[in-house]
């Protein structure tokens, strides 16, 4: 008696099938993560930039405000990058808009700053002069189109004790 062996394989049709599957998903997956990546870098520019507003608002912060004008050397020297300086920080009816622009580099990606500071009311009603701050921050993301975050706040001038 002949003992008959079956031998049962994947026929050339399913292999290619299979492969075909298995490439798909493995673009999908490599796809997904290289969108993370890009992501991720983007979100650390964005987060850099964020820090340099945050830096910029302690350095005017730092500044002397109790003083009734500020000289725009001061501001220059106090403020990290800055490159201009339009004019004198004052405060009460002679106060004039000011505009600071500079620039830092961080991790070989240049940032571009802009400060604006301008009377938020009329100094007449309001002993304090509060200044209206905003501070724009512009870099080149990789694709080479320009990006920017904007933060607009309040600056008191400190009350005098006697």
């Amino acid at each position: 008696m002949a003992v008959r062996h079956s031998y049962r394989g994947f026929t050339l049709a399913e292999v290619v099938l299979a492969v075909g599957i298995m490439g798909v998903i493995i673009l999908l997956i490599s796809s997904v993560f290289i969108s993370g990546l890009y992501n991720i870098k983007k979100s650390k520019y964005r987060i850099t930039a964020l820090n340099i507003v945050d830096k910029k608002l302690s350095e005017l912060k730092n500044l002397p405000l109790s003083d009734n004008i500020i000289p725009a050397d001061d501001i220059n020297s106090s403020i990290y990058g800055a490159d201009t300086v339009t004019g004198n920080l004052t405060w009460g009816s002679s106060s004039t808009d000011i505009t600071v622009q500079g620039n830092e580099h961080i991790n070989n990606i240049p940032y571009r700053y802009t400060i604006n500071i301008s009377e938020y009311n009329n100094p007449a009603d309001d002993p304090n002069n509060i200044k209206k701050v905003n501070i724009e921050v512009k870099w080149k993301d990789t694709q080479g189109g320009e990006k920017s975050v904007r933060t607009i706040t309040l600056l008191a001038r400190p009350k005098k004790i006697y």
